[in-house]
């Protein structure tokens, strides 16, 4: 049985993290270990209990980074695989340098991000991805990317094209779902879940939601607000929430364990991102029969199709497009039509076996 060798910054809550643990689930055919740079394995426990596919966790800070960076290359010497993939920035430069140190030529980058020149990296990451692209001619044999923008945005930034560099779209779990979802007339319930960053643009979210409680003050409907650090320890959320005058309407949920149980309850999910690559939230949602109003970033075009509303990076649209789908929904009819569509339509074309089968082709 090959040996796949997978190097990620951590096991936290996470769309690289979700797919990696996936693409692991549809590959049994291969023996696959695990490296973990840094600290957080919230999904350690739920995924892999007898911790059998951990070869190693590492907590890589500045003070210990060159005896790590040894350790490392010496764990990857001795389990000896046939092939390495790192996810991520960090993890391709770490993990990639360590593994060619070693000897090892089938190196697999994986990006999960779309824009290296992103406005609002840290200077960590800006790091990173400098180093990303000067060691691209130096250290993988394939760069896979999550979406087609992904692909180009890095072409633009100077990342090695003389290497295979090809798009492998995110794959979901599409075992059928029973349609179960909650249906009132007179409510209209919104969510939006994501992790606490400017690039998801909360802010932007918040004044669409004000322009639409003020255009159509008769409708009855709150937001449910989750991700990591959405909850009442957050000051600048609240400020935020109370500035726009949405106290009354907004409810934070904070990290949500199982979402499928959130999307019974709900009628659109509404993402107002600057930049995504390739969302696994939206995709998430159509697979679960909720329909989506989505800023047009990255790929997610792609997934929302004419399943959805896509809008620009603008509060009236956005307003509108959610007075679109409450419209919609007043037709019990028209509106079920969409939710099962929208389930179709990732089913036909995001599976996870698709996705795993063409990752594994590059493992040979």
């Amino acid at each position: 049985m090959k040996k796949i060798l997978h190097i990620i910054n951590s096991l936290d809550v996470g769309g690289a993290e979700y797919s990696l643990i996936r693409i692991i689930n549809n590959n049994k055919n291969y023996n696959h270990k695990i490296i973990i740079l840094r600290p957080g394995t919230k999904l350690l426990d739920k995924y892999f209990k007898n911790k059998k596919n951990i070869l190693h966790k590492y907590h890589f800070t500045y003070l210990n980074f060159i005896f790590s960076f040894f350790s490392l290359i010496n764990i990857i010497s001795e389990y000896k695989p046939n092939t390495i993939n790192c996810w991520m920035y960090h993890s391709a430069v770490i993990g990639g340098l360590a593994s060619k140190m070693c000897g090892f030529k089938k190196i697999i980058w994986l990006v999960r991000h779309n824009d290296p020149r992103g406005k609002f990296l840290s200077f960590n990451s800006r790091l990173s991805i400098y180093l990303f692209k000067l060691l691209s001619f130096i250290v993988p044999k394939t760069i896979v990317y999550n979406s087609d923008t992904s692909l180009k945005s890095h072409k633009k930034y100077g990342v090695n094209q003389d290497i295979k560099n090809l798009v492998i779209n995110n794959g979901y779990d599409v075992t059928p779902i029973k349609f179960e979802k909650e249906y009132d007339i007179n409510f209209f319930t919104i969510a939006n879940i994501t992790r606490w960053n400017k690039q998801k643009n909360h802010k932007l979210l918040l004044r669409s939601l004000e322009l639409f409680s003020k255009n159509y003050p008769n409708i009855k409907w709150k937001l449910l607000l989750g991700g990591r650090f959405l909850n009442k320890n957050n000051r600048e959320i609240l400020e935020l929430i109370y500035k726009y005058n949405l106290s009354d309407n907004i409810e934070l949920i904070d990290y949500i364990e199982d979402v499928s149980l959130l999307f019974k309850k709900i009628d659109i999910y509404v993402q107002t991102s600057l930049d995504e690559s390739f969302p696994n939230i939206v995709a998430e949602s159509m697979l679960n029969y909720t329909p989506v109003v989505a800023t047009n970033v990255g790929d997610t075009n792609l997934i929302v199709g004419k399943h959805g509303w896509l809008t620009n990076l603008d509060k009236i649209e956005i307003s509108q497009n959610i007075y679109k789908a409450y419209i919609l929904k007043k037709n019990k009819y028209n509106w079920e039509n969409l939710q099962k569509y929208s389930n179709k339509h990732i089913i036909n074309n995001f599976s996870i076996l698709e996705t795993s089968k063409k990752i594994s082709t590059l493992w040979g």
